[in-house]
């Protein structure tokens, strides 16, 4: 019972673990309509989690849209902008898919 009782007070006297401080950047999404909209978001956001904010500026389904830098391919969904190296200031076209 005093081994049981010394466990529970270690667990109590513990401090908590600091949390990972969240850093906000600033992403230009060029749409296809030739406007400029700035999102802040975080680098470990998902780039569907990107096209979700910029969708809903748009009005359109982040399933619709593709994002991508210039002369380069489309960015998977999966990945975050850290993997992308997207930094604080970068631009992303956002680019319409219609399918038949």
């Amino acid at each position: 019972m005093a081994n049981l009782l010394s466990n529970f007070l270690w667990l109590e006297t513990t401090p908590p673990s600091p949390r990972p401080k969240l850093t906000l950047i600033k992403v230009f999404i060029n749409n296809p309509f030739g406007a400029t909209q700035e999102i802040s978001c975080s680098r470990s956001d998902t780039v569907f989690e990107l096209k979700q904010i910029a969708a809903k500026f748009l009005g359109m389904k982040p399933e619709a849209a593709l994002l991508k830098r210039r002369g380069q391919p489309p960015m998977r969904d999966l990945l975050t902008l850290a993997d992308y190296e997207v930094k604080d200031g970068s631009s992303l076209d956002l680019v319409a898919v219609y399918k038949k």
